[in-house]
């Protein structure tokens, strides 16, 4: 910011400078009328028409950088709430993966299976 503060203020003095040295009068002829002013003033003018004009285009760049990083802002915000959404869910279906998994690593009691029967055979004898 400082250094373009110089810069202005060294072309500002070097346009003052040239414009002294030309200080011849001239006729400035417009559509309706004539004037006869210093070729100086002329300079002078010229020069604040053309730092206001380059102002004024930088404002509306500024104007519209402005809009943006607002609506880039905006932007971000529903994306980071979107992200936070999205985790809660993932926690949540990890959770519910996770109790599934464990009901699953538990074993039911086994069922109870009748004992079957001794079944003698006819011409065996137990001992």
């Amino acid at each position: 910011m400082q250094s373009t503060f110089i810069v202005a203020l060294i072309f500002a003095v070097l346009v003052a400078i040239f414009a002294l040295l030309n200080g011849d009068v001239v006729t400035i002829n417009l559509l309706f009328k004539k004037f006869e002013i210093s070729q100086a003033l002329v300079i002078l003018i010229a020069a604040i028409l053309g730092a206001i004009s380059v102002y004024m285009m930088n404002l509306v760049n500024k104007v519209k950088g402005s809009l943006k990083t607002k609506d880039l802002t905006k932007k971000l915000k529903q994306s980071e709430m979107e992200i936070t959404a999205l985790k809660e869910r993932i926690a949540m279906f990890e959770e519910e993966a996770s109790a599934a998994a464990e009901e699953q690593a538990v074993p039911a009691e086994p069922a109870q299976t009748p004992a079957a029967a001794p079944v003698e055979s006819e011409g065996v004898e137990r001992l």
